[in-house]
């Protein structure tokens, strides 16, 4: 599965506000997500 596949599957399943709707939101400066993504493009 390709990282676009996961972020398409959390969107059906959580609908677009999944990062919580915050308009402010900048996931750059978030470790957390930054964390994520680093896991999911390691991971086969």
């Amino acid at each position: 599965m390709s990282l676009q596949t996961h972020y398409d599957n959390v969107k059906t399943v959580l609908g677009t506000y999944y990062w919580g709707g915050a308009e402010s939101y900048n996931p750059a400066s978030d470790p957390f997500y930054r964390r994520l993504i680093t896991v999911l493009n390691n991971n086969p």
